[in-house]
């Protein structure tokens, strides 16, 4: 069966499947409109898979604006990689080229399709919102188990590109109670998998302040 073939088969699924009395796209991103600003903190323990590589990350997020990831396992160029992200500052601390990137976050505003200050963790939640939006079609597969909490698993097909995410399929695990994504695969071969998450506890407020390390080359980006 050819590439397109089968696209057009998976859209009839999911056609017939949104027929069903689950969640549907409409329903979906409005719960994670009302849902998602109840978020005020996520840490946990994160996969990014793209292509071959795989990222092991520790994740602090501060909702809106405070972030720091923290690269656990991967390869060699990505070895202890950090980024901090707070109201005035976005670090990219990459060791293996020795140098140390800083954007200006003073009148930053996130927006769809737009990571320059900003990061693929922070950006993901409002990707998805606009996602839904612009979705032909969509299938709520069930309940299932992520990082030890209950989560809705859903399909939906973009007809073309929303900002970071590609068209094609794009497979959610959204968290039941908070609607947070815990798992994303996108068309383009992008996976983001949490393995531990917890929501709504206290963080350290100089865990988004970063210090680079003396000598390290400090390269300011636009």
């Amino acid at each position: 069966m050819s590439k397109w073939k089968r696209l057009a088969l998976l859209l009839l699924i999911l056609a017939l499947a949104g027929c069903g009395g689950g969640p549907t796209a409409e329903k979906t991103a409005t719960e994670m409109a009302r849902r998602l600003p109840q978020v005020r903190t996520v840490m946990g323990r994160v996969e990014i898979q793209v292509g071959e590589d795989l990222l092991k990350d520790e994740l602090w997020v501060q909702r809106p604006t405070f972030l720091r990831a923290e690269t656990e396992e991967g390869p060699a160029e990505y070895k202890d990689m950090i980024v901090v992200l707070n109201e005035t500052e976005a670090w990219y601390y990459v060791p293996a080229l020795d140098v140390t990137l800083i954007a200006d976050r003073q009148t930053f505003q996130p927006e769809v399709g737009a990571l320059t200050g900003s990061n693929l963790l922070e950006a993901m939640p409002e990707e998805i919102q606009a996602a839904l939006s612009k979705a032909d079609a969509f299938n709520y597969v069930g309940r299932e188990k992520m990082a030890g909490r209950d989560v809705h698993h859903m399909e939906m097909n973009l007809p073309e590109a929303v900002g970071i995410l590609p068209a094609g399929v794009l497979t959610l695990w959204l968290d039941q109670e908070t609607y947070y994504p815990l798992r994303v695969k996108t068309p383009g071969g992008l996976e983001i998998t949490f393995t531990d998450v917890r929501f709504n506890q206290e963080i350290d407020p100089k865990t988004f302040i970063f210090v680079p390390p003396p000598g390290m080359e400090v390269r300011r980006i636009d």
